[in-house]
């Protein structure tokens, strides 16, 4: 019945934006609306109630429903699933609302990696929306909840590379080679420290691309390397360089460093993920990694607005500080 419901409305709104309707011009009574799609007499009335709730159409005693406005519809009603909140999806989804401006409406929802929920608010909202930019998940259930979604109206974002990015339209990270460049542009940096350790812990159906992009580097540097889940107790030692994606950790090998009297940055390297303007002035300035989410969240607004197919690995940069 949604699906249903939906079709009228988009098929009114595009003969709207097409031309062939204008203000004042006359509409199927609900009867006539039931016949010429073939859906319920409940159908038809969800369908008006839509769109004069949005103010497209207006009832007049005795002479039915009429159009009431020609301008100024959004073209799109977008689905916004993000995994969690945090200051760098801020900046995406006002990115992404303002590169919509008028053209849509965008609702934003977050599933917090919760399969359950996950589940949930994509199947509940099935046909309500024009599109949905979804960051996916991969785990039971999910995959069936994604692939739910309407031909045409999926794209996904940031994380979704693997394995749902060259599927579907797509804006996303391309994680391990982000870090395999970064780690080679600065080589020469890097190999004045005698052991490189990644602290990495979750999001697991993308953190294998962050490990082997890792790994090449240190394979072809030859750098003795570690991999860790936590910085908890770490004790860190002289000449160690610590790529730490979780802040939380960040914190504890800056406590460690201090604790330890040792220099960042001349005894001790960190290089930490994603740009933040209180890193610009811990200890002195962290060296950070990150994706520009600005930029993210623009261009997959112009990927919705004009339906594009593409698959876009979306620009990653390195800024250089004293704790590298």
């Amino acid at each position: 019945m949604v699906l249903k419901r939906q079709y009228i409305v988009d098929t009114i709104i595009n003969d709207i934006q097409a031309g062939e309707l204008v203000i004042g011009s006359a509409l199927p009574s609900l009867n006539e609306l039931t016949k010429q799609f073939g859906v319920s007499y409940f159908t038809a009335v969800a369908a008006y109630q839509e769109l004069m709730s949005r103010g497209i159409i207006r009832s007049i005693p005795r002479k039915g429903y009429q159009v009431a406005t020609a301008g100024n519809i959004a073209k799109h009603r977008i689905f916004l699933f993000l995994n969690e909140i945090n200051s760098f999806k801020d900046i995406l989804y006002n990115s992404f609302k303002e590169e919509i401006g008028d053209n849509g409406t965008v609702d934003v929802y977050f599933h917090h990696f919760n399969p359950k929920v996950y589940q949930q608010n994509i199947l509940e909202n099935l046909g309500n929306y024009t599109a949905y930019v979804v960051m996916p998940m991969h785990e039971k259930g999910c995959d069936k909840a994604l692939e739910s979604i309407p031909e045409g109206k999926l794209y996904i974002l940031d994380i979704g590379r693997f394995p749902y990015g060259q599927k579907y339209p797509s804006v996303c990270q391309n994680f391990g080679n982000d870090l395999y460049r970064m780690l080679t542009a600065e080589s020469d940096v890097m190999k004045k420290y005698t052991k490189l350790i990644l602290i990495i812990s979750y999001y697991p159906y993308w953190i294998h691309d962050i490990r082997e992009g890792f790994d090449r580097f240190c394979r072809e540097q030859q750098i003795d390397s570690e991999q860790v889940a936590n910085a908890i107790g770490r004790k860190v030692s002289k000449g160690e360089c610590y790529i730490v994606m979780p802040d939380d950790d960040l914190g504890l090998i800056v406590k460690a460093i201090q604790e330890g009297g040792l220099k960042l940055g001349i005894d001790v390297g960190i290089l930490s993920y994603h740009e933040t303007p209180l890193k610009a002035v811990v200890a002195n300035g962290l060296t950070t990694i990150s994706t520009d989410f600005r930029q993210m969240g623009q261009t997959m607004a112009e990927m919705v607005l004009n339906r594009k197919k593409e698959h876009i690995e979306n620009p990653c940069s390195l800024i250089r500080r004293k704790s590298l």
